[in-house]
């Protein structure tokens, strides 16, 4: 679904090595499964909000089959921007992805866990752990 919307997408086979590739490369947004094996998609939202690099930043949607309000809070307490419950629509995707862009890191809820200031960097390339997105941009 997200190759036929344009992008390019990295695929992570669980949490531990979602939080590595996130950490390691630079990407606009991380759409996030919740239940990964090895680390969960909330646990792999804190390792990545924890850390020096360049993405501690990057917007984090979670991508999931739990919808209930307390799911979704959960997701948010880890530092997800946003929440997209599966099954999903193409437009449902689309519309998560424009969200968590405009929200950029400011917190999904007040007491997220943040290192650093607020500011969102520029970068060419949007993931999910799951998948991964980048788009190509031109200069």
């Amino acid at each position: 679904m997200l190759k036929r919307m344009g992008c390019q997408v990295d695929v992570a086979s669980n949490g531990i090595e979602a939080a590595e590739i996130v950490r390691s490369r630079a990407y606009d947004i991380v759409l996030m499964d919740v239940m990964m094996p090895e680390m969960n998609g909330i646990e792999a939202t804190r390792v990545i909000r924890a850390t020096d690099g360049p993405n501690w930043k990057v917007p984090i949607v979670a991508v999931t089959a739990n919808a209930f309000s307390q799911d979704r809070r959960d997701c948010l307490d880890a530092g997800m921007n946003g929440f997209l419950a599966k099954p999903m629509t193409r437009e449902g995707l689309a519309e998560a992805i424009l969200a968590a862009l405009k929200v950029g890191v400011r917190p999904a809820v007040p007491d997220a866990p943040r290192r650093h200031d607020d500011s969102v960097g520029e970068t060419e390339f949007e993931s999910t752990s799951g998948f991964s997105i980048q788009r190509e941009t031109s200069a």
